[in-house]
């Protein structure tokens, strides 16, 4: 990513929201509690804390970021999503494999920290590139991390008959927050997120499900949705006599 695409792309969406510390602000964000009960925690924790916010020129006041630090952020991105298509199939070609070498390097993958003993007392490496499931685990993770970074978390809103249930930064520059979502959406093939229909639990939309129907998170599974399906006949049924 060159200077003139960094300096076109952050005129259209705004800036990273790097603090002082070389970190996305939200890693320290100010408490935003609506109050009601936790009003006087609110005020604890406020007078405990120095939040962090975006760097600005004091003179200026404009907003400032070093072009590195979207060079970073733009690499580390560029590589979790070539990864992330690379490890999409269980057997993926030699060539294909190869071709992360690079993208593999600039996330700081090591064989020698995977080694595990075989017998005889010998180590055994993962060698270059990682086997596909320890890729895949090293990217869920990499991802992860990039949303506890950013400071992703989640929101409930409850608005007349409206409800809803979002991902999102507690943070005024939520950039780098959003651009994590959308990498995890993509590595997971979906469209968004929802509630399991049948134990409740927050997941990840897989490909053809859709939060405004009966939804079920993997280990629930098909078979779930089946009973389910079938308990929903039965019942129609009985009212229709």
């Amino acid at each position: 990513m060159n200077d003139r695409n960094i300096l076109r792309f952050a005129t259209r969406w705004g800036v990273l929201g790097i603090c002082k510390h070389g970190l996305p602000s939200s890693h320290n964000p100010f408490p935003q509690i609506s109050g009601g009960p936790f009003r006087v925690l609110h005020s604890k924790i406020a007078g405990s804390k120095s939040a962090c916010f975006a760097c600005r020129n004091p003179t200026t006041g404009q907003w400032w970021e070093p072009l590195s630090d979207w060079q970073f952020w733009a690499r580390v991105a560029f590589s979790v999503a070539e990864l992330a298509v690379a490890l999409q199939d269980d057997k993926p070609s030699r060539h294909a494999r190869q071709a992360t070498n690079e993208h593999w390097k600039i996330m700081g993958y090591d064989p020698r920290y995977f080694e595990v003993s075989a017998h005889g007392g010998a180590s055994v490496s993962p060698g270059w590139p990682p086997p596909v499931g320890l890729g895949r685990r090293l990217v869920s993770a990499y991802i992860t991390d990039w949303l506890e970074l950013t400071g992703v978390r989640p929101f409930f809103f409850w608005d007349g008959p409206e409800r809803a249930f979002k991902l999102g930064a507690n943070s005024p520059d939520c950039l780098l927050a959003t651009v994590g979502l959308q990498m995890m959406l993509l590595v997971n093939r979906s469209s968004g997120f929802s509630l399991c229909t049948n134990c409740g639990n927050p997941f990840v939309l897989r490909r053809g499900q859709s939060s405004s129907r009966n939804a079920y998170c993997q280990p629930c599974g098909t078979r779930t949705a089946h009973r389910d399906a079938q308990r929903r006949f039965e019942a129609r049924k009985k009212g229709a006599r």
